[in-house]
């Protein structure tokens, strides 16, 4: 099964680290903050692309209407999978069901009344904006709240509702464990290839592509005989 992921701000002082820097520096000046963030979700989306990650997949249970799933539940997702149950846990008895893709939705083929859809949402960014409770929210913004977590609103007309406890309001926009490590390093290489530094940036960017590599390897045999694991 999946894991839960580290916290935004966690990574976010990790690149500040990497770059010889405080996190209050960072925090301190907005020029600098923005660079960062930006070289963050850079670095971020492009180890998030690089192949279907197990943390990354979120899954649901659905009931069809007339044999019809609604894309609007899948929202962006990149890629997905309609199975009968849920398929991750072990020993789960789970079959692949069969579907047909039109206009607005999936339509099934052999009847089921539910179904269990796996799907991988596309790279979210992340952000240095800090929740208020003033605010509204429209759905599909983000916002950064104290526990370091960026949240990204589920519904439009979103005042008040706090984070960290209103799971229909908010959902939580982990960075995956398994891209951590790479995002900080490529996102500092990043950061000193565009402000000068071009050899050490680039040696920076080249070591952390090869770490990547290592750590799609590695996922590849955990999940070697696991009951379900995504595709490349």
């Amino acid at each position: 099964m999946s894991r839960e992921g580290t916290s935004f701000q966690v990574a976010f002082d990790g690149l500040a680290s990497a770059l010889n820097r405080t996190p209050a520096e960072v925090a301190g000046t907005a020029q600098l903050q923005s660079k960062c963030l930006d070289v963050f979700n850079r670095a971020y989306r492009r180890g998030y692309n690089k192949r279907s990650w197990e943390d990354a997949w979120d899954g649901d249970t659905y009931t069809p209407a007339s044999g019809f799933v609604d894309f609007s539940g899948l929202k962006d997702a990149r890629r997905f999978e309609v199975w009968s149950a849920d398929p991750r846990p072990a020993g789960n008895s789970a079959y692949g069901v069969r579907y047909t893709t039109t206009k607005g939705g999936l339509t099934l083929t052999d009847g089921e009344t539910s179904v269990f859809i796996l799907s991988m949402p596309k790279a979210r960014k992340f952000t240095t904006t800090a929740w208020n409770i003033a605010t509204t929210y429209a759905s599909g913004v983000t916002a950064l709240f104290t526990d370091g977590h960026v949240y990204e609103s589920l519904q439009a007309d979103n005042t008040g509702h706090s984070p960290d406890t209103e799971a229909d309001w908010w959902q939580v926009i982990p960075v995956l464990d398994v891209l951590l490590e790479f995002t900080t390093a490529y996102a500092s290489g990043t950061y000193l290839l565009e402000t000068g530094k071009e050899q050490a940036g680039a040696q920076r960017r080249s070591d952390a592509l090869i770490e990547l590599e290592d750590a799609a390897k590695a996922e590849y045999f955990r999940l070697a005989k696991a009951a379900w694991r995504p595709k490349p």
